[in-house]
């Protein structure tokens, strides 16, 4: 049965209707900008999940991480990871050795060639972000990048925690 009239939602608080609003304009942005992400992560001929564990590596601490540690940030399994990183293995992108200390337990680090286009590719959507920043106000501008860096933190510090739960 189609549906044929939209219900209004109601809202208890103030908080509520926000947190609709902030996520509405968040599908929104999201749904424009992840094809163009896509695409610009796609002529460099690695998927989106390739990009997202480039982009992993080269932004956490220097030494080589556990697929474990990896698998888990990224929302893949273990082998799932180990499909994922074989191609950027292959392609000199990402080098897989062990830990030291535990032979058992394999790492990934990314190689100057993966960090070389982890840069390039930061650089191209940058640039386009920044475009799309432009359309601010010159005094919102910095606001709401410092807004949006704080909400990513508390998100990431609420996500930490419901992994560790």
């Amino acid at each position: 049965m189609p549906i044929t009239e939209r219900k209004s939602l109601k809202f208890t608080d103030r908080g509520e209707e926000l947190g609709h609003r902030f996520h509405q304009a968040l599908h929104r942005l999201w749904s424009v900008l992840h094809p163009i992400d896509k695409d610009a992560v796609c002529c460099h001929d690695i998927t989106l999940t390739q990009w997202n564990l480039i982009h992993t590596l080269c932004e956490e601490p220097p030494e080589p991480l556990t697929m474990g540690f990896l698998a888990s940030k990224l929302g893949l399994t273990p082998s799932g990871l180990t499909r994922c990183s074989e191609p950027l293995v292959e392609r000199g992108l990402v080098k897989r050795e062990q830990k030291p200390g535990d032979r058992r337990v394999c790492c990934l680090k990314p190689t100057v060639d993966g960090i070389s286009l982890w840069e390039k590719i930061q650089c191209e959507c940058a640039e386009r972000e920044g475009r799309l920043i432009e359309h601010l106000p010159a005094g919102e501008s910095e606001n709401f990048i410092k807004a949006l860096e704080r909400l990513a933190s508390a998100a990431s510090a609420e996500s930490e925690g419901a992994v560790k739960s």
